[in-house]
């Protein structure tokens, strides 16, 4: 009974995690088939000073009409931009929009693409890193602890790696961190110098201001050496209280659904593999026993093939002991359809300890081949010859049997 309550519980919670999952699909799909769509949701480069930055924006217009399509850059980009300010869209037509990206200067610009359409509005931010055309000293810059959601007035911190590239081996760099919003507005700066030696590792705090607005901001590193200017950036966003909670809450529902989805492949891998497990035993047993009787016949056909003169013989032997082969296979057969027959009565029934203690008795039974070797002999040497030297008596053509014909 517990395996049977287990079972069904197993399928009750697959069921409700394919219904949740189709229920979303189906929302999402409501809800993104009639808008403008874009295939990137933000844009990150990192560039060689004086090189342009050619990115191809795929435009998708699923409504059924036709709509005029407005662009506009907003940061530290905005002046660095080549684009088109407007496009026409027929209803179900996809275009390439392209934008150019050629800044002269090095560092980390930031900024964001403004597509509009009627009262909507698409926003994709840009970070473009712009390095030196030599980089002797370049970073990486990740936060710590990992995370991306910060509350206005909090601490973040992040870890910091500078590698030295050019083998300068003992000297000192300046490191230069920034914080900035999407608009190319700097509400955090902070520089300090460093002595670098291969390679350093280390954690670097900022304080964010109590009245930092709410929204998506961009960590930036740039280490400076004599002409080298190597950059790295992070992306954060600053949320209020109820956000944040909001943010775990919803973290822990897709924990526990996830725990759901674990659990329910569990009980079905679970299933299949432990149905497949008793029914590969059971089918085992009769792979097992077929190669027995076959192993059997053919100690048997070598033995007695020492012991056979003419073709004649051998031929008749061959025959017979063909016949009886399959005869035992076909018995051997039969057997193990009842026993499978049996077995899936006693599954439907969800008893497994039953089933298994059935198969540890067909185990210990086998399938009996005694009375298969009393039923279905194997052919007799001196009977062969016996029987030949009477067709012979009676005055019977053997050649035509030694020819094969």
């Amino acid at each position: 009974m517990g395996r049977k309550l287990t079972k069904k519980i197993g399928i009750v919670a697959v069921l409700i995690v394919v219904l949740i999952i189709l229920s979303t699909a189906v929302f999402y799909k409501k809800l993104y088939e009639n808008r403008i769509e874009v295939d990137v949701l933000s844009l990150k480069s990192s560039i060689i000073q004086g090189e342009e930055y050619i990115s191809d924006i795929k435009i998708n217009n699923k409504l059924s009409e036709m709509k005029e399509v407005s662009f506009n850059v907003a940061g530290d980009l905005k002046d660095l931009a080549k684009f088109e300010k407007k496009i026409k869209l027929r209803p179900k037509e996809e275009k390439n929009y392209k934008i150019i990206f050629k800044p002269s200067d090095t560092g980390v610009f930031i900024g964001k693409l403004i597509i509009s359409y009627d009262d909507n509005t698409i926003n994709i931010p840009i970070i473009l890193e712009v390095q030196s055309k030599s980089v002797w000293f370049d970073s990486n810059i990740n936060l710590f602890p990992l995370g991306s959601n910060y509350l206005p007035g909090d601490k973040i911190t992040s870890e910091v790696k500078i590698f030295d590239l050019a083998d300068i081996g003992v000297d000192a760099v300046q490191a230069s961190y920034y914080i900035k919003d999407f608009d190319g507005n700097t509400v955090v700066s902070d520089k300090e110098n460093l002595v670098i030696d291969d390679k350093f590792e280390y954690s670097k705090s900022l304080n964010l201001p109590s009245d930092i607005n709410l929204g998506s901001y961009v960590l930036i590193n740039i280490i400076n050496y004599k002409v080298s200017v190597g950059t790295s950036s992070v992306v954060f966003n600053i949320v209020n209280q109820k956000k944040k909670n909001l943010d775990e809450a919803i973290l822990w529902v897709f924990v526990f659904f996830g725990f759901l989805v674990v659990l329910s492949l569990v009980f079905f891998a679970y299933f299949l593999f432990y149905r497949d497990k008793l029914l590969k035993e059971l089918h085992g047993q009769y792979k097992k026993e077929l190669e027995r009787e076959k192993e059997i016949i053919r100690l048997r056909k070598v033995r007695d093939y020492k012991n056979l003169k003419s073709s004649l013989e051998k031929k008749i032997y061959k025959k017979e002991a063909k016949k009886v082969e399959k005869e035992r296979t076909e018995r051997i057969k039969e057997i193990y359809k009842k026993r499978l027959k049996r077995y899936k009565e006693i599954k439907k029934k969800g008893d497994n300890e039953i089933l298994k203690k059935q198969l540890r008795k067909w185990k210990v039974q086998g399938y009996d081949t005694r009375i298969l070797e009393k039923r279905f002999r194997m052919p007799n040497v001196n009977e062969i010859r016996k029987r030949i030297k009477q067709w012979k008596q009676k005055g019977y053509d053997t050649s035509i049997l030694e020819k094969g014909v």
